[in-house]
Formats: structure tokens, sequence, C-alpha cells
């Protein structure tokens, strides 16, 4: 039996069902989150961490130094605002840090 969903697909399509699986976004949100992360978090903070991955409801960040991940923890909820008010919902509810040199 043969149909529509057999056959080939947008890979636009495939790239944001794949996204909503892992991350619960689609894939213009993942865009928009890791190449707009200056203008979402400032280029200061941007140059000393980036976006990781995003899971559910878990965006985790890698920071260059301990005190870089200080202030991420300290700033977390101005920078969710932020990301919420710049892509829109459904955003992440939490941010994780770790330090990666």
């Amino acid at each position: 039996m043969s149909g529509e969903a057999d056959g080939p697909r947008p890979l636009g399509e495939s790239l944001d069902r794949l996204a909503k699986s892992v991350a619960g976004r689609d894939a213009g949100y993942l865009a928009g989150l890791f190449m707009r992360w200056p203008e979402l978090v400032g280029e200061q903070l941007a140059q000393h961490c980036r976006p990781a991955s995003l899971r559910g409801e878990v965006l985790w960040l890698a920071a260059d130094e301990p005190g870089w991940a200080a202030q991420i923890r300290y700033l977390e909820a101005d920078l969710l605002g932020r990301i919420r008010v710049v892509l829109g919902e459904p955003a992440p509810l939490r941010i994780e840090v770790r330090v990666e040199r």
C-alpha cells in the first residue's frame, strides 16, 4: 500500500519533525536561537557562552569560564524573557550551564 507518506518529503518538513522530536521546537526556532544568539544575550556575553542544546524546556549553555557561568545563572530570568520576546513561545523555562574550555 503506497501513499503520500511513503514518498519524498521536503527537507524543511523533515528537519522540523526531527527538531520537534528532540527539542520540542521547529527548526526555525532552533535556527533563530543559535544564529541570533549575540542579539539575544548581547555581544559580550555571547563571546563567553554559547547555546549547546535545547532539550524540552531546558536550554543548555556552554561557558568558557566559571565566572561567566555564574553570570548566566544570575541573568537567567532576564535571558529567558528576552528569548521569549524575540523568538516567541514556547520558550525554554530554564537554563543549565556548564563550563567548557
